[in-house]
């Protein structure tokens, strides 16, 4: 059992005593006192075509590992990271609050890992490790992705694709570096990747971040379309930083990918191919009518040049939204509905936060949060409620000592309220790269990697729904991969993801990883949920008739 601060819901009393200390804070819940309007951004159209070839490719076609190319690609990644300018707002981000001694938690600790096991319990099931399908593949910033519909399973992470057709309890190699189509002249698929499935039309995609070859050369985020999710790729649309309106030579990085009920979003940073550094990113939305058709189609581009590394709301609906935070005690939050040309956006208070390099060094001093910064990692939308989260710097003066996660929960009925800041904290470990999903039942789901001081790199899966009262306070999560070692330099990352399963899109699909040796990340694929969310003919159903339950855990209303 382990002793964690941790906070999401404050009482009117609660935010009333912080005005002592945080003053920025106070005016979180006072929507006029923070409206903002964006003259900055700019919102276009780009008309994309789909790539083809002669027949669908099938993942099989992928299944043999070329390490030459592997190694080929990891050092054209590792040059343009010495000779590339990738440095961003991120790094600089305005600092409102900066007296550390200011910034304390705001609760009381909570138990987590009750060993309590009434009510309807957070069930964890894991089916192999997808990195087993190529192992010299996998890499410590893994960055692992995933989708799932009935027993086909789609997982992604650097430097690997992995196929199941059994619910994950065995997995195929897919060579990310040899298909399913050409890469454009002077691009190579390197290192991010992100997999979404849409259930309206049973359509699995899968995003293929490919990099410039040389320094005059640009880069793309290629969305790959598998029409009924059957494990053949039909084929592919090139989503390019010069479609939304960025200048050449340009690198596209970062990306994220969400679903409304009328679009594929696709979102990524972009930089000069050469010493130019952040030239800002940028939102698109593919109308998913004509994508899962294969057919041409006319995207939607929003670009901003002052922020970027947007996260947009899993379990979206008629609106998407997307957020970044403005500075160490704000956010800005977009909204763009599906009929709507263009999104409009307002900025929040948020409980300030500490925004310098983060350190977590384990039990062999191998210290993984040093490439953190305040991107944020993960957002969500259940019902009304849109939340967005992200990690802060360790704070001892002000009782943090250890790197945290921290986010926000905004009421999109109610003009982007704030109703809620979550924080996941302990004394002993750091809690990091938190990912989000909703459910159909209106609650939140993620993973998180935590880990630090005495403790090994672990990942959890977490729920916080109506057993809880919506709230993080007890945390309700359970261990789904355990690390034994840290990785071989100061760095891991630099994502996770969670989705709903579309088989049952009360539970959660997710990644999680740790390492079990210095080299290379173990990858985990979890389906999660209540117990009783599952299928009510036995708990392994929904494609996990085999599962190996590996830990239990419940809270009581």
């Amino acid at each position: 059992m382990q002793l964690i601060r941790f906070q999401a819901r404050l009482s009117i009393a609660a935010q009333l005593l912080l005005i002592a200390f945080v003053p920025a804070a106070a005016a979180a819940d006072d929507p006029a006192a923070v409206e903002a309007v964006d003259g900055r951004g700019k919102t276009t159209s780009a008309r994309l075509e789909p790539g083809k070839a002669d027949k669908p490719v099938p993942n099989s076609a992928m299944a043999t590992l070329d390490v030459k190319t592997l190694e080929l690609v990891h050092e054209k990644w590792k040059h343009l990271m010495t000779t590339m300018n990738r440095s961003h707002r991120h790094n600089l981000l305005r600092q409102e609050q900066t007296v550390p001694e200011k910034i304390r938690p705001w609760t009381a600790p909570s138990v987590t890992q009750s060993s309590v096991t009434q009510g309807n319990m957070l069930q964890v099931t894991t089916n192999g490790t997808p990195s087993t399908a190529q192992p010299g593949a996998s890499a410590t910033v893994n960055e692992p992705s995933v989708a799932a519909v009935g027993d086909y399973v789609f997982y992604t992470a650097n430097w690997f694709a992995a196929a199941s057709t059994d619910a994950g309890s065995t997995w195929s190699y897919v060579n990310p570096f040899t298909g399913p189509f050409p890469e454009p002249d002077g691009q190579d698929v390197c290192c991010d990747q992100q997999v979404h499935h849409d259930p309206s039309s049973n359509t699995m995609f899968w995003l293929q971040q490919l990099i410039p070859v040389g320094d005059s050369d640009n880069g793309t985020q290629r969305v790959n379309v598998d029409r009924g999710s059957d494990g053949t790729w039909d084929c592919f649309y090139d989503v390019t930083p010069q479609a939304a309106g960025f200048d050449e030579p340009s690198l596209a990085d970062y990306p994220d990918f969400s679903i409304s009920n009328g679009h594929l979003f696709v979102t990524s940073n972009v930089f000069g191919s050469t010493a130019g550094g952040f030239m800002g990113a940028f939102v698109g939305r593919l109308p998913l009518a004509d994508i899962t058709a294969c057919s041409p189609t006319t995207a939607d581009f929003h670009t901003e040049t002052s922020f970027g590394s947007f996260r947009t709301t899993q379990g979206a609906g008629d609106t998407m939204f997307f957020a970044d935070l403005e500075s160490t005690a704000s956010i800005r939050i977009w909204s763009w509905p599906d009929a709507n040309p263009a999104p409009s956006v307002v900025t929040r208070s948020i409980q300030p936060f500490l925004n310098g390099t983060r350190a977590c060094a384990g039990p062999d001093s191998r210290d993984w949060c040093g490439s953190i910064d305040s991107r944020i990692y993960g957002g969500a939308l259940a019902g009304d409620l849109a939340a967005f989260v992200w990690t802060a710097q360790q704070n001892p003066a002000g009782g943090f000592p250890f790197p945290y996660s921290q986010g926000v929960v905004v009421d999109t009925g109610d003009n982007m309220t704030v109703v809620d800041q979550p924080l996941i904290w302990s004394n002993d470990a750091a809690w990091t790269y938190p990912s989000l999903a909703a459910n159909s039942e209106g609650g939140f789901g993620g993973t998180v990697l935590w880990g630090g001081g005495t403790h090994f790199p672990q990942c959890s899966a977490f729920v916080a729904d109506s057993v809880n009262g919506m709230s993080f306070n007890p945390l309700d999560h359970v261990v789904a991969t355990a690390g034994t070692s840290g990785p071989s330099f100061n760095r891991s990352g630099d994502y996770l993801a969670t989705r709903p399963y579309s088989s049952n899109d009360k539970v959660y699909v997710g990644t999680c990883f740790a390492f079990l040796t210095t080299n290379a990340a173990t990858s985990q694929y979890l389906l999660f949920g209540r117990a009783g969310d599952f299928s009510v003919g036995g708990i392994f159903e929904d494609g996990f008739e085999t599962g190996d339950v590996v830990a239990w855990s419940s809270s009581s209303p």
